[in-house]
């Protein structure tokens, strides 16, 4: 029994080793970040931070309202408040989750491991996926799939050792219930867990299945409690896209945007050779996938469910992030195809020699988007600041990424001026609340607030921010929005121009006040 734990134990040694290698990269990646141009829940994750370590001793935002207006469980925001990162010191947080992504992908070699993969190629693809450009990409941003994907990978991991362990079911357990506590969508994973134990009956399986239940009732008790009410559907999109009117077309939406998030995933050009050979390594991970599902394996249930979910899910440009966190499942089953067709037809030892070939295929494809990152990564600080960003990867080019975030700049100006001439706890409508938030620590709510009337918005938020240009991603408002309707019950109050120093040059936003809200 000791030789076997210390076996155990020294067969962490590597891909720990290989963790800390890809936490350094991580970090390296987003040292020079500040915060800006984060996607739009990043902003929020910080200013919930903010809110649990300040609020209401500080002009940080309160917790209830942030919690009240976006459905987000509150396991990450806690851990970022733990290291103390927020709105004005985000630095912590890409910290954090270079950290994490390096403890994910390590757990992933001992994953792969489990399927029956050799040590040295299961390290070797873990590490041909942390090398990905989507792993850098979320390295730049502040989400909470790393925490999702590392709780995710522990459940299947501890699952995959129960049989010898049974101890390990209250782990996964453990860590399923947490992970519904860092995304929704974690619900799959729990859907997954629970039928699996069912379906094998362990011993101590009620206590697992009270460790994976009990803190996603707990959140939802306490919601309820304190009356936070807000939920994905009451969001815009899905009233704006009607989900379960036209379900056909939101699938077929999401369809194609999974196939392209997958291939930007390794490739940012998204190459047709690329997308070939992916296609090719899909064929084979399926046949592996439809044989776990059959065999009721929670990692193929999981897999299953999940994508299930968000193909409902109507938030297309968001797809490359949703599947960063169960792409790797499919990885490990294409290799699972590929050790057995080599296994059948050659010797143990060429077989394993050859599955290296897989993250070698992997790491090839990338290349040249690895190549670019490198090279804008490592740019002069004039435009370093903005190749450090999310955004900047919505862009074709980096030029066109700087000029957009140029264009931005008097809107981050003029709201920055708002943060200290408006009142306390003023409500600022706008098509761009997450920013508005951000920078001028006031609440805000979004122009088309579920399906309510923009007056009727603007007489519970009486501040409105309108902007020249249209948000992204788009959502239905226009350049402007509502001047030219509610132009007579508006107060003009600050005005971001193309020039700052021409009065009379064109305006990028506007910030007024609607009168109405008096009557």
């Amino acid at each position: 029994m000791r030789r076997e734990l210390g076996t155990s134990l020294l067969a962490w040694i590597p891909p720990l080793l290989m963790g800390l290698v890809i936490s350094g990269l991580c970090a390296w990646c987003a040292w020079r970040a500040s915060g800006e141009g984060l996607l739009a829940d990043g902003y929020i994750y910080l200013l919930m931070a903010d809110a649990v370590q300040y609020a209401p001793a500080s002009d940080a935002l309160d917790w209830r309202f942030l919690f009240g207006e976006y459905p987000f469980p509150p396991l990450y925001p806690l851990l970022l408040a733990v290291v103390q990162a927020g709105a004005d010191k985000p630095l912590q947080a890409f910290m954090l989750n270079a950290g994490l992504l390096g403890a994910a992908f390590a757990v992933l070699a001992r994953w792969y491991a489990s399927l029956g993969i050799p040590a040295g190629p299961a390290l070797a693809l873990s590490l041909s996926f942390a090398l990905l450009p989507i792993s850098f990409l979320t390295a730049l941003d502040v989400q909470s799939e790393p925490l999702y994907l590392l709780l995710t990978l522990t459940a299947l991991y501890a699952i995959s050792r129960a049989p010898a362990r049974p101890g390990a079911w209250l782990v996964a357990g453990v860590c399923c219930g947490l992970a519904v506590l860092t995304r929704t969508v974690g619900i799959t994973l729990l859907a997954a867990f629970t039928l699996t134990l069912l379906l094998q009956a362990p011993p101590r399986r009620i206590l697992a299945l009270l460790c994976a239940w009990l803190p996603p009732a707990g959140w939802l008790i306490f919601r309820h409690l304190e009356g936070l009410t807000a939920s994905y559907f009451h969001q815009r999109a899905f009233a704006a896209s009607n989900v379960f009117g036209s379900l056909w077309q939101v699938v077929w939406v999401n369809w194609r945007a999974a196939g392209e998030a997958v291939s930007r995933s390794v490739d940012l050009q998204a190459a047709a050779p690329v997308q070939i050979a992916l296609a090719v390594l899909g064929v084979c991970a399926g046949v592996v996938f439809l044989r776990r599902l059959c065999s009721g394996r929670c990692d193929a249930v999981y897999l299953l469910t999940y994508l299930g979910l968000i193909m409902l899910w109507p938030y297309p440009e968001h797809f490359r992030r949703f599947l960063f966190v169960v792409l790797p499942l499919a990885g490990g089953y294409a290799m699972s195809a590929l050790d057995y067709a080599l296994r059948s037809s050659s010797s143990r030892r060429s077989a394993s020699a050859a599955l290296y070939a897989l993250p070698c295929v992997l790491l090839s494809l990338a290349t040249p988007s690895l190549l670019a990152l490198r090279q804008e990564l490592a740019a002069p600080s004039n435009v370093s600041a903005v190749s450090h960003t999310p955004a900047r990867y919505r862009w074709p080019s980096l030029r066109m990424a700087v000029l957009a975030a140029q264009a931005f700049d008097p809107v981050v100006t003029l709201l920055r001026h708002a943060r200290t001439e408006l009142p306390a706890q003023a409500c600022i409508a706008s098509a761009i609340p997450e920013q508005v938030m951000y920078y001028a620590r006031r609440p805000s709510l979004h122009l088309i607030h579920g399906l309510a009337a923009p007056a009727s918005v603007l007489r519970q938020c009486p501040y409105v921010l309108m902007l020249a240009v249209r948000s992204f991603p788009a959502n239905g408002v226009p350049p402007m929005f509502p001047f030219d309707a509610l132009r007579a019950e508006l107060e003009i109050l600050d005005v971001a121009r193309v020039d700052p120093d021409d009065s009379i040059s064109g305006a990028r936003a506007i910030l007024a006040r609607y009168r109405g809200a008096e009557d």
